[in-house]
Parts: C-alpha cells; sequence; structure tokens
C-alpha cells in the first residue's frame, strides 16, 4: 500500500496544485522607466512586427525600444534603420554573431539608459499592458526578475502546432501560476522577462557558458538570493511547426539545459537547500509527460494496474483542468496524444545530442528555416 501511495504522490500533487491555481489580480501604481531590449538574428521576417507591437503598448512613462542585431545578413538592418531614422528605436549591431547573452550584455551595458531592463524574441507579440503589468513585482527589493505567460500563437497551422500550444500552456502558464507560493522556482523564459539592472549587476549579467543565457541567469539569480515572480502578461509567439524544427530547438534547449546543470552544480546545491520543494515541484511538474508513461507502463502490470491508471486519470484531468482555467478549451482534445508522444520526441533528441557529443560534433544555435530564424507566419491572440 505504501508503495502505490509513493507512486501515485506526484500525480496527486500536480492535481491539487492545479485545482488550486489562481491567475494574479492586476493592481499597479508602480511604472518605472523600462528599456525594451529585442534580441534579432536573421528576423527580417518578423522584427517590423515586433517593433509595431512595442510602440503600441499602453505604458505611463517612459520606455525605449533596443533592437539587437546579431549580424544578420537579410533585411533585418534595413528594418531597423528606418525606425532609428524616425528617432522611435535605438538599433545596436554586433560586429560579428555573439552568443545572445554576450549581445544583450553589451547593449545593456552601452545603448540601454535605464534601471529596469525587459528582455523579448522578435517574433512574439505581447498583449497592451504587458509591460504594465511585468514591472509591479519589482517594486519588492529582493524580486529581480518577472515572467509573464507565454502562449503559441500559431496554433491553428496544423497537428503539431496544437501539440505545441498544449505544451507551452503547462510549462509556462498552468505550470508556474500552480506553483506559486513560498519559495518557489520558476523558469526565466527568453522569450520575455524583465530584470533589475541591479540584479544583473549581482550576478555578472547573463550567462555566457552555455546557450541557454536565460535558463543560466535564473540559475545565478536564485544562487545570489534573488526572487523572480509570475504575473499574469501575456505574450504570444511562433512555435516550431515540424519535426525537424522540433528537433534543431529542441537539440540546443537540452545541450543546454544539461550543461547549465554541470557547470553551476555548486549554485545548484545551494538552491536546493534554501529552495528545496520549490525546486522539487519545478521537475516534478517539468516531468508531466515522464510520469504518465510511467503511469502508462504500470496499468500493464498486475500489482500496479489501478495505480498506473489512477495516475493517468488525474494527470490528464490536471491538464484539462489547467487548459480550463486558461480559457483554452480548444486545445483540449490533443492532450492525450500530448503525453503520449512527448517523451518519445524528447527521449530521441536527448539520444542524438549524447551521440553527437560522442562523434566531438557541438549543438549549434542553426536556423530553424531556409533564409530566417523564424518562419513569420500569422500569431493569433486566443
Amino acid at each position: 500500500m505504501m508503495l502505490h501511495t509513493l507512486l501515485l504522490l506526484p500525480a496527486l500533487l500536480i492535481f491539487f496544485l492545479v485545482l488550486r491555481m489562481k491567475r494574479p489580480k492586476f493592481r499597479n501604481k508602480f511604472y518605472p522607466k523600462v528599456s525594451v531590449i529585442v534580441w534579432a538574428w536573421e528576423s527580417g521576417n518578423v522584427i517590423e512586427r515586433r517593433i509595431k507591437n512595442l510602440l503600441s503598448l499602453d505604458y505611463p512613462n517612459d520606455y525605449e525600444i533596443i533592437i539587437v542585431d546579431n549580424a544578420s545578413k537579410d533585411e533585418t538592418a534595413e528594418i531597423c534603420k528606418h525606425f532609428a531614422k524616425k528617432g522611435l528605436i535605438k538599433y545596436y549591431r554586433t560586429k560579428k554573431s555573439w552568443k545572445k547573452g554576450v549581445g544583450i550584455d553589451k547593449a545593456i551595458k552601452e545603448v540601454a539608459k535605464h534601471d529596469v531592463i525587459a528582455i523579448l524574441d522578435p517574433d512574439g507579440i505581447c498583449e497592451k499592458n504587458w509591460l504594465k503589468k511585468m514591472v509591479k513585482p519589482l517594486e519588492k527589493p529582493e524580486v529581480g526578475a518577472t515572467i509573464g505567460l507565454i502562449h503559441a500563437g500559431n496554433f491553428y497551422e496544423n497537428l503539431f502546432t496544437k501539440l505545441r500550444a498544449v505544451e507551452d500552456e503547462w510549462n509556462y502558464c498552468i505550470s508556474p501560476l500552480s506553483r506559486n507560493f513560498g519559495k518557489k522556482f520558476m523558469l526565466i523564459c527568453g522569450a520575455g522577462y524583465v530584470v533589475k539592472r541591479e540584479a544583473l549587476k549581482d550576478v555578472g549579467y547573463h550567462g555566457k557558458k552555455t546557450l541557454g543565457e536565460d535558463f543560466e541567469l535564473t540559475t545565478k539569480l536564485y544562487a545570489k538570493g534573488w526572487d523572480v515572480e509570475v504575473v499574469d502578461a501575456n505574450l504570444w509567439q511562433e512555435e516550431v511547426s515540424s519535426l525537424a524544427e522540433y528537433e534543431r530547438q529542441r537539440l540546443r534547449w537540452i545541450d543546454n539545459t544539461l550543461g547549465v546543470y554541470a557547470l553551476y552544480a555548486k549554485e545548484f546545491l545551494k538552491i536546493v537547500k534554501e529552495r528545496g520543494v520549490g525546486f522539487l515541484l519545478f521537475n516534478i511538474f517539468g516531468g508531466l509527460p515522464f510520469f504518465f508513461l510511467l503511469y502508462l507502463i504500470l496499468s500493464f502490470i498486475p500489482p500496479f494496474s489501478l495505480t498506473g491508471v489512477c495516475g493517468m486519470i488525474l494527470l490528464l484531468s490536471s491538464l484539462i483542468m489547467g487548459l480550463i482555467k486558461m480559457k483554452k478549451k480548444f486545445l483540449i482534445p490533443y492532450t492525450l496524444l500530448f503525453l503520449l508522444t512527448e517523451p518519445f520526441l524528447v527521449g530521441y533528441c536527448t539520444a542524438k545530442r549524447e551521440l553527437m557529443k560522442m562523434r566531438g560534433k557541438k549543438v549549434k544555435w542553426i536556423l530553424l528555416g531556409k533564409k530566417y530564424y523564424h518562419r513569420g507566419v500569422r500569431l493569433i491572440k486566443s
């Protein structure tokens, strides 16, 4: 009986935390001046949309827009210079292709005027109140950064983008909102976040040891005692739309994640010591598809059949309940397929990464498309 209870514990934890999940209320009178930085690389098909979206934000104080062009060879420079000549943005071009963390830090030090920094990817679009909501928690001295809610704006394209939309809702909305209590551990996502310059200086700015500067920054902030808050500020991004794009993206993500864990072992020991429960819950929620696979396997083993079935029902119910709370009922038909396929997709990419390492090959940040990094498809604010 004790073994069955232990096996069900992850599913029970996830279910009850999603059950109590609430979206933070927005009330704010704190509006500092902000430097908004967009990292662009071969972004000629999306950068104009991003600039116009940022220019339309509803924010009662000054905010500057800085486009950091990572030596793009497409029309990114031409488009940005057009807006810069009108005085609407600042344009900063790197001399050569740099790691994202390096380029962003140079722009912060050399161009950004303000002490609150918003950092965004070029493909997404934000709701009008995004910046208003994102700065609110920074009023607290212990808060070093804030994250919002990230959705797939191209969910409508095909079955694969619908599965990615389910993933985004779980990882970037349901999971952080469900774990939003106590000494939590929240992952900063490079798609969009806000950070204090003071906190950046304290941790030595963004990480440069891997291509995952956002996960490195998360680790360094928590290790230094800073907090990261989640707010109900919505952003829609372009998700990968095929297995080939998924593989290119996830090879880098997996390599970054494993690299950060290896390179920041001391920092993670400190985080586990100070935020053990929060860090454990972060990993349990992140392992949702793998727990579902475990319960599926258990359902075929007679002594554990009932445990396996109960676990699957609890996890599927948690995902559906979260989507309902996020007002994404249209994604419910794709939840089971997501849970069944995701462990194998991640497993394949992880195995390929290990094979590349054994052969002495490096995982590189490569274009998802042929000419541009993003495909530049229409985004719907669902």
